[in-house]
């Protein structure tokens, strides 16, 4: 079986392999290295209100009208007093941001490197 695959590889082969091998490891350290320094940014009212570790657990009143919850790395909306409660129903999310409209309400995750990319108005 090891004689077939040897016999049938050529120099390309296994240059596309390391190649491809390479491109993974990277990828992934990138990956590992990115979530390891995101944080949890609160804008109420268009001004910001606070900013939080990702990787730490914890529940943030934020205030009579919404309470969040960062758990296991991600982030999501436990209470809000809004009529439709979209931004509850949105769950945990590591990524998404999470936005109340009639609290005015925006909780963003990124990096700590990360240029702000949400404009609000």
């Amino acid at each position: 079986m090891l004689r077939l695959i040897r016999e049938n590889l050529n120099l390309a082969d296994v240059m596309l392999f390391i190649v491809i091998v390479i491109v993974v490891v990277l990828t992934s350290y990138k990956m590992v290295q990115k979530r390891e320094n995101r944080r949890v940014y609160i804008i109420k009212e268009n001004r910001y209100w606070a900013d939080y570790p990702l990787s730490q657990d914890r529940t943030i009143v934020i205030d009579e009208h919404n309470t969040l919850r960062i758990d296991d790395g991600k982030v999501r909306m436990l209470k809000a007093d809004c009529p439709d409660k979209r931004c509850v129903k949105q769950g945990a999310s590591d990524l998404l941001p999470i936005i109340c409209l009639p609290n005015h309400l925006v909780v963003e995750i990124r990096s700590t490197n990360q240029k702000r990319t949400l404009i609000i108005q």
